[in-house]
């Protein structure tokens, strides 16, 4: 249901207008040409961008790698004095395939148009080239999926321990099992390994969902298996954890509310996790669906295995804990 009411919401909105530029125009004492320096003010005056400053030397490709940059306008060296003798080219290199495209040019188009006609009238000197480039800047819908997908596994993990021991502490199953071979953690692992079942069918409709209806087109790998799976062992764990703090069934939504509605808001589902505050981004640190979520966008839409892998292992220690702490702490003499 939140895959449809986002997906609907933004799926078809614009990619928004943050446009890098690197200015390389730059006169002996360090500043920038006053002509360069004009198409920038220019550029930001219209207000249809977000103008974001990169250093002449920043290499091209690592910024649109790590910065998931889409758009770039790069002022060449020499700017100011081939427009002065007649002729000059601004570089603009964008992904082709974003909806936003055809407006980023028009509005670059229509800013050279003013600033060839501030410097000689009618004749065209200053020129805009082209060129193409494959970015790995997401949509909205494409950045929320997988989250979606992070707050499936959460959900089904957390309420589904949650509820199902206490349940069966209520009807007194679990003193029964004092009585039993059935060892504390073997209990414990075939919970956990039965939500992670729910977990992974959950996570597959999500999935399908997002791909038939948005058109989001996903790269799975083993890395995404390796995620879900982590995923679905590391949240029944917690939701162990707390069941045993859980005495009845009138209490036990409030008590898995109280556990994944903070990471729900706080782990970088529905907005990126460096536009939030530094508080709230080291609080997250210390929340696995953080992890799940980073590592689902990676190995999925962004095709960077060595940070999936990583967040793969991070998921897979807060796994091992919560089995481990929730072995522990079982007590099944005395459940009453």
């Amino acid at each position: 249901m939140l895959m449809v009411l986002f997906g609907g919401i933004f799926s078809f909105s614009g990619d928004g207008f943050d446009l890098y530029v690197q200015n390389n125009d730059i006169m002996e004492n360090g500043l920038a040409t006053p002509l360069s320096e004009s198409l920038i003010r220019t550029l930001n005056s219209t207000q249809a961008f977000d103008v974001k400053m990169i250093p002449p030397n920043q290499d091209m490709e690592s910024l649109i790698h790590d910065k998931n940059a889409a758009r770039i306008l790069m002022v060449p060296k020499g700017f100011q004095s081939d427009t002065e003798m007649g002729s000059s080219i601004v570089l603009l290199r964008y992904d082709q395939s974003q909806a936003s495209s055809s407006s980023l040019v028009g509005i670059v188009k229509s800013v050279l148009d003013g600033l060839n006609a501030d410097i000689a009238g009618i004749e065209p000197i200053v020129s805009l080239q082209e060129e193409n480039m494959v970015s790995n800047s997401l949509r909205f819908i494409d950045f929320f999926m997988p989250g979606v997908v992070g707050i499936s596994i959460m959900t089904t993990g957390v309420f589904g321990a949650i509820t199902t021991n206490t349940k069966y502490r209520t009807n007194g199953v679990l003193r029964k099992l004092a009585t039993t071979p059935l060892g504390k953690l073997e209990w414990l692992s075939g919970m956990v390994f039965y939500q992670l079942i729910l977990s992974i069918l959950g996570a597959m409709l999500v999935i399908t969902v997002g791909t038939i209806l948005f058109g989001i087109a996903i790269r799975p790998t083993i890395l995404t298996l390796l995620i879900l799976l982590s995923g679905g062992l590391a949240f029944p764990g917690f939701g162990m954890i707390v069941a045993r703090l859980v005495k009845n069934e009138e209490s036990a939504d409030a008590a898995g509310n109280a556990v994944t509605f903070p990471m729900m808001f706080l782990s970088g589902t529905f907005f990126p996790l460096d536009a939030m505050p530094e508080i709230v981004q080291i609080v997250a640190r210390f929340m696995p669906l953080t992890y799940v979520n980073e590592g689902l966008r990676n190995s999925m839409l962004l095709g960077k295995p060595e940070a999936a892998f990583g967040n793969a292992i991070i998921v897979l220690l807060f796994a091992f804990v919560a089995i481990v702490v929730g072995s522990l702490i079982t007590s099944w003499r005395d459940e009453d």
